[in-house]
């Protein structure tokens, strides 16, 4: 036998440890990765409500510095929701149930909506069922409700002020009057998606908290308890409020 030979190759044990190795990188990266592709998803998020933002207040400036409501039912322009409102200011016309890339679709939203359903992830905050919010006052106009926008001239705190919040539900569809408010944060009980008839539950789904649009149009990402004020997920004051003072 030659003992001067080259050995070629490698062993099992070398094989097993190169794997291991592998799989210890593998483990400690992929998370590492997921967390960056959420990143990434986030801000594309923050980027639509900041557009979003910037379209609410130029139809505010063409409206006598008053914003929309979260919805008007009444004729002659019916079923008519906020993102019908500011749609030509966003500069994208689309249809209930077209499959184009959207601003008021977050991509960290997966929630599954009907076949004929474009998904629409934001809603106007009234909080608590009432008209304390930027949804507005709601009021009967031929037995059909119709949400009176705010002016820009009662909101005294506009960059703590909620403007739009995430809201993932199956119902929460454009063009649709159905989930164009949210009423909370969450429910009580845990649930995570804005309101109390949440369609997912436990954590929110911007890493532990949500992307909401102030009414000067900045963006923030917030834990859904920092918006509460004195308030509760049940009752929040606080951002979700037209006063600046609870």
């Amino acid at each position: 036998m030659n003992k001067n030979a080259t050995r070629s190759g490698f062993t099992l044990i070398e094989l097993l440890v190169v794997i291991a190795i592998i799989s210890i990188l593998a483990a400690i990266l992929f998370p590492v990765f997921a967390t960056a592709r959420e990143k990434a998803r986030q801000t594309t998020c923050a980027s639509n409500l900041k557009q979003l933002g910037l379209a609410f207040i130029q139809y505010a400036q063409d409206y006598d510095e008053q914003f929309c409501g979260c919805y008007n039912n009444a004729a002659p322009v019916t079923n008519r929701s906020w993102d019908l409102d500011i749609q030509p200011y966003t500069g994208i016309k689309v249809a209930s149930n077209s499959s184009m890339s959207l601003l008021e679709a977050c991509p960290s939203d997966t929630v599954q909506r009907s076949a004929n359903a474009t998904t629409r992830t934001y809603s106007m905050p009234r909080p608590n069922g009432g008209g304390n919010g930027l949804a507005g006052v709601s009021t009967i106009v031929g037995g059909q409700t119709v949400f009176i926008g705010v002016l820009q001239s009662k909101i005294p705190a506009p960059s703590a002020t909620l403007l739009l919040v995430e809201r993932p539900e199956t119902s929460n569809n454009m063009s649709g009057t159905a989930c164009s408010n949210a009423d909370r944060p969450m429910a009580s009980g845990g649930a995570g998606a804005q309101d109390s008839n949440a369609a997912i539950t436990g954590n929110p789904i911007h890493s532990g908290g949500w992307n909401y649009l102030m009414c000067d149009s900045h963006v923030k990402w917030l834990r859904p308890e920092q918006t509460l004020g004195t308030g509760t997920a049940a009752n929040p004051l606080g951002l979700w409020t037209l006063s600046d003072t609870d």
